[in-house]
């Protein structure tokens, strides 16, 4: 006797008779390519962030991984996991160590992540005029009132101020202000080397 045709599977649910039945479950659309998590974020130790860049389209994927990790790669930029954020020396001039209250490290956007203090970022630069505004409204209850307290702020020179993470309180105390003009440009201009370096090790 003949055997039996095997029975033909109806098509999937929303198919139309004729058509192949849409891709299964975690298989990519057509056209679509995955984006695997990068070597240089897996090499860092900083989370995989590639994707399309909203400024510039055409970039590759990995560029946006880097721009959005680079605060990250700056605060391991001395390759010591014990020894985080930038090589401060208590013996360097024109720094004054300054504390800052945790509750407001999320008003100042001192946060890689809002949920988690201890995860700050290894610097910021703030605009003299408001902060300046913030203590006179404020007086002591304003972090920003204590190196204030002989007019070093107001003489301050420059339009901004930068303050970099002191994790191992160098300098006595949580963060530390570069509070010489000289010391200020040092910083920033270190700042800029260090990222060119990163971008360099990640274009190589």
């Amino acid at each position: 006797a003949e055997a039996a045709a095997p029975a033909e599977a109806p098509p999937a649910e929303g198919a139309a008779e004729g058509e192949a039945p849409p891709a299964g479950e975690g298989e990519e659309a057509e056209g679509e390519v995955p984006i695997p998590e990068c070597a240089f974020s897996q090499s860092k130790g900083v989370p995989c962030q590639c994707g399309p860049s909203e400024d510039d389209p055409e970039a590759p994927v990995q560029k946006r991984c880097l721009e959005l990790n680079m605060e990250r790669l700056l605060s391991n930029i001395q390759g010591d996991r014990k020894k985080r954020g930038f090589p401060l020396d208590k013996d360097m001039e024109g720094m004054r160590g300054f504390e800052m209250n945790s509750v407001n490290f999320k008003k100042y956007n001192l946060l890689f992540s809002e949920d988690n203090e201890k995860d700050t970022k290894p610097y910021m630069i703030f605009d003299k005029e408001p902060i300046m505004k913030e203590v006179k409204e404020m007086g002591f209850n304003c972090d920003f009132y204590f190196i204030n307290q002989k007019k070093e702020l107001e003489k301050w020179p420059l339009p901004k101020l930068i303050l970099l993470r002191d994790w191992d309180r160098v300098f006595g105390n949580n963060y530390v202000w570069p509070c010489t003009k000289d010391r200020h440009n040092y910083w920033l201009n270190w700042i800029e080397e260090k990222k060119e370096e990163i971008t360099d090790e990640w274009e190589a």
